[in-house]
């Protein structure tokens, strides 16, 4: 079993509705069931492509006490990047090497690993004051194990009407002192971390996590595919960023940028 191959979970994955119905049942200490009438909807299309995003309405029957309406189920899987170069190979012919066994492979080891690396900082996050740092509320984790190989997965609070912040958007400074502040709590509160927690995270984040996935021939795949599906405006460009890009990909030189900087 794997996280790349369809499964008969939520939108196939390994999780099933009673792993869910289970995990909400015990944590939220009810004898609650989910109802006839409950969905699962992808909300995680075009907003990330390492998971599975879960919008979950429980229908709950038999209620003994206030429960959420709806909640989100995070759920690490592959098949969503999968689609995605499957769609765009298909669109431009040219070859899916994000398909081949020894990618797939690669993925789904840093997968695991930053999922149980996230599970590590909710815990923490959990033990700050309220109003520290701004969190949504984590119903449930579950890490990867031996014991537990394709199940990884959070179920957390829903929020209606949120708004993605891209990165080419201008911010203003106050909102931007805010995630500063929020930052340097999660910083200090890193400190607190015991080794074996600390071995969760990539020491060298860029060049372990992109090293493989941006190696010679799959970045010329890519910028055929960007070629092939540019409009002609644009085409130039992607030009100039293929002609720079080995100076760009200096993953070894960012992952010691603080450094490069203290000097």
């Amino acid at each position: 079993m794997n996280l790349y191959t369809v499964a008969g979970g939520l939108f196939g994955t390994h999780v099933t509705w009673d792993d869910i119905e289970e995990d909400m049942q015990r944590e939220l200490d009810t004898v609650a069931t989910f109802g006839p009438n409950k969905t699962a909807k992808n909300v995680g299309d075009g907003r990330g492509f390492m998971s599975r995003i879960a919008l979950i309405e429980p229908d709950w029957q038999h209620k003994d006490k206030e429960l959420p309406e709806r909640f989100i189920v995070k759920i690490v899987s592959q098949l969503a990047i999968l689609q995605l170069t499957d769609d765009i190979s298909k669109s431009t012919n040219t070859e899916n090497n994000f398909d081949s066994a020894v990618m797939k492979e690669m993925m789904e080891v840093q997968q695991k690993r930053l999922h149980n690396a996230e599970v590590t900082v909710y815990s923490h996050i959990s033990k700050l004051p309220k109003g520290k740092v701004p969190s949504t509320k984590i119903y449930y984790t579950k890490k990867f194990s031996e014991c537990n190989p394709v199940k990884g997965y959070l179920i957390m609070e829903y929020f209606e009407n949120l708004r993605p912040v891209h990165i080419f958007e201008n911010v203003p400074v106050q909102s931007l002192k805010k995630v500063l502040r929020a930052k340097a709590v999660l910083e200090a509160m890193s400190l607190k971390f015991t080794p074996e927690e600390k071995s969760e995270f990539p020491g060298n984040m860029l060049s372990e996590l992109f090293g493989e996935m941006f190696k010679e021939h799959l970045a010329k795949d890519m910028f055929n595919m960007l070629q092939t599906s540019a409009s002609e405006d644009i085409k130039d460009k992607v030009d100039k960023l293929e002609e720079v890009y080995p100076e760009l990909m200096d993953l070894v030189w960012a992952d010691n940028l603080s450094e490069e900087l203290g000097r």
